[in-house]
């Protein structure tokens, strides 16, 4: 019959790099590839109207990135030739909200996001998260962010928008915002997904599945 069986994954200790989970590594080597340069970019559109406070939203995301290692994180070669995960500071990595005013030109938004979210990422140097700002009026804006999917999904996406409009909607009432510590990284999983394939568990794993699809 079929067992259940539950192992909690592990954090890894501090390195200078770490391994890539196999969806990052097939990934990284699809980048490689010039048409295919963009085809991983997965943006993201809001419209605001009313008063925004661009700091706060500008603090939200810095809080963001300093949360989730895997939005600092690049992809570079090590010396033995191997793609390895480097995980950057906030102050290394250097992600800023791009600030456009639109006023009186209203009408090159659709162009400018456009040409937003189709710009490659550079995978080793980062930053993989871009953020762009288009003001159309004094209460009008457009938001636009895109990600590289070597780094995120599209539900992971929804989940990190939550937690910025979490930091800024706190700030503007003045209260701290409550978010459930992380207890691991995606560095961590990636880890344990390649020592469970390297001790060969991935046959059990098979037949579990086979057994269950059967």
């Amino acid at each position: 019959g079929i067992q259940a069986e539950y192992s909690r994954i592990p954090e890894v200790g501090a390195s200078p790099d770490y391994v890539l989970s196999s969806s990052q590594r097939r990934l990284w080597v699809l980048g490689q590839l010039s048409e295919a340069n963009v085809a991983y970019n997965i943006p993201g559109i809001y419209e605001f109207r009313g008063e925004l406070d661009v700091a706060l939203l500008s603090s939200g995301f810095s809080r963001l990135i300093s949360r989730h290692e895997v939005l600092r994180t690049v992809f570079r070669e090590n010396g033995s030739g191997d793609v390895r995960q480097y995980i950057l500071s906030p102050e290394e990595l250097g992600f800023r909200i791009e600030e456009l005013d639109l006023r009186g030109d209203e009408d090159s938004v659709n162009g400018q996001v456009r040409e937003f979210v189709n710009e490659s990422f550079d995978l080793a140097e980062g930053p993989l998260l871009r953020a762009l700002l288009c003001r159309l009026s004094e209460d009008h804006w457009v938001f636009a962010y895109v990600m590289h999917h070597i780094i995120s999904d599209g539900w992971s996406m929804e989940v990190l928008i939550g937690e910025v409009l979490g930091y800024y909607n706190s700030g503007k009432a003045g209260s701290p915002v409550q978010l459930q510590p992380l207890g691991i990284q995606y560095k961590d999983y990636a880890a344990w997904q390649q020592s469970v394939l390297s001790a060969g568990a991935q046959g059990a794993h098979a037949a579990y599945w086979q057994e269950v699809l059967s």
